[in-house]
């Protein structure tokens, strides 16, 4: 081989690797300003965001103040809630017995007085019948009732 023509492949080479550096060196140019643009937007971008999530993170340890005292409130309600639950159920019973006994103490007092009533009334009832007999007795006399006197043969089969 020639060194002539070594020397033209080295030198086309070198020619080749120069452009190769060039393309290279725009591309990391075109990449270092492509950065730089999305670095000054991201940073402008954070300065309009950081007030909006400054106040979103103050809204949200608000709301999570608030919640909690809604929780314990809440929480003070049930335990009333279940306070009263007991209070009304042992009130419901007392009043449920007090309604029954009052209501035992109604039908003793009931039957009391229509045993009352009831005595006097069956013996008036008992002495005006008595009476109601006696006073027919006297009034019918002493007839006899000829229809009623058995006859002989009657008596045989009695």
């Amino acid at each position: 081989m020639d060194t002539q023509f070594l020397l033209t492949v080295m030198a086309v080479f070198t020619g080749v690797s120069a452009v190769a550096l060039t393309v290279a060196m725009v591309a990391a140019i075109g990449v270092w300003r492509s950065v730089n643009a999305l670095r000054e937007r991201t940073a402008s971008f954070m300065d309009q965001w950081e007030p909006v999530a400054k106040s979103s993170q103050e809204a949200l340890a608000e709301l999570q103040r608030q919640s909690s005292e809604v929780l314990a409130k809440v929480g003070e309600l049930a335990e009333t809630a279940q306070d009263l639950s007991q209070t009304a159920q042992r009130n419901i019973a007392r009043v449920d017995e007090t309604v029954r006994k009052t209501m035992d103490r109604v039908d003793n007092a009931t039957a009391a007085v229509e045993q009352t009533i009831r005595a006097p009334a069956d013996q008036l009832r008992a002495v005006s019948a008595g009476l109601n007999a006696a006073l027919r007795q006297l009034l019918k006399g002493k007839r006899r009732d000829i229809d009623r006197i058995p006859s002989s043969d009657e008596e045989m089969f009695i």
